[in-house]
């Protein structure tokens, strides 16, 4: 699968996140910034979804370092990228 192709899955699944939850959110429900729904989008839903993206950033910058520090050879990020390439 390329690269490119994951990351726009990745964001549209993001998207789709933000909007999923005990109480139906709309696109068009967040232009009152009065309503409820708007403060429990941007109160929960959206540090929700900042919170995901910073830990699963964090989780695989510790296991680049766990490779490095062990040296396994056939994890390290230069392999990585040549597999990638090749498929």
């Amino acid at each position: 699968m390329k690269l490119w192709m994951l990351s726009i899955a990745a964001i549209v699944q993001s998207i789709v996140s933000l909007f999923i939850g005990a109480i139906d959110i709309g696109i068009t429900d967040l232009f009152d910034w009065e309503s409820d729904k708007t403060q429990i989008f941007l109160i929960s839903r959206l540090p929700r979804l900042l919170a995901i993206i910073l830990a699963g950033a964090g989780m695989s910058i510790a296991g680049l370092i766990m490779q490095s520090l062990s040296r396994n050879k056939f994890a390290s990020p230069t392999q990585r990228v040549h597999w990638m390439l090749r498929n």
